[in-house]
């Protein structure tokens, strides 16, 4: 039988209570930054099981501008550091990004996006989650979706809803003397 699920008397498996469970929570120092300013990203890994946590890997996916040109970190982690050999139940660890927002960046507005994973070993299972950290650009459009930077690509048209309920006819109250 795999580790963490168990068979009741139905035969049937169900998942025990030490399924495996790894939290990455993603964000940045500011919500808007302008050219200049220093974004700092920093993840928060953490081991929500009862069981210890293995091989985590913490892996920068992505980082780019709204014209999806590929950033590079003023300052990261060094390579061993994003590699944590165990977390026990309950346990974090935090590791910490810095980017300094060029003009370029700014001409093209939108956001800046960093995508971070975590991966580990639970009870013999691979676990991983994601997250996103999305900085505005001051001066970019607020609303979604945004206008491509890059020529041709275009951007998707939305339609507005005006109510979410559904609209109802007015209901009469009747009398209880009838």
């Amino acid at each position: 039988m795999r580790p963490g699920l168990q068979a009741p008397r139905g035969g049937r498996f169900a998942r025990g209570k030490t399924a495996a469970t790894i939290s990455l929570v993603y964000g940045s120092d500011r919500s808007v930054a302008v050219p200049g300013d220093t974004v700092i990203f920093t993840a928060w890994i953490t081991n929500d099981s009862r069981s210890h946590l293995r091989n985590i890997r913490l892996i920068p996916r992505s980082f780019t501008n709204e014209a999806m040109e590929p950033l590079a970190y003023s300052s990261a982690p060094a390579r061993e550091d994003l590699a944590i050999p165990s977390l026990a139940p309950g346990e974090a660890v935090m590791r910490s990004f810095s980017y300094q927002v060029t003009a370029t960046d700014h001409i093209h507005g939108g956001s800046l996006v960093s995508a971070m994973q975590v991966k580990a070993l639970c009870l013999g299972r691979h676990v991983s989650d994601e997250h996103d950290a999305i900085v505005s650009l001051t001066g970019a459009r607020m609303s979604w979706p945004f206008r491509s930077a890059k020529p041709g690509l275009g951007y998707w048209n939305i339609t507005r809803i005006a109510s979410v309920s559904p609209r109802r006819r007015p209901r009469t109250l009747v009398s209880a003397a009838n």
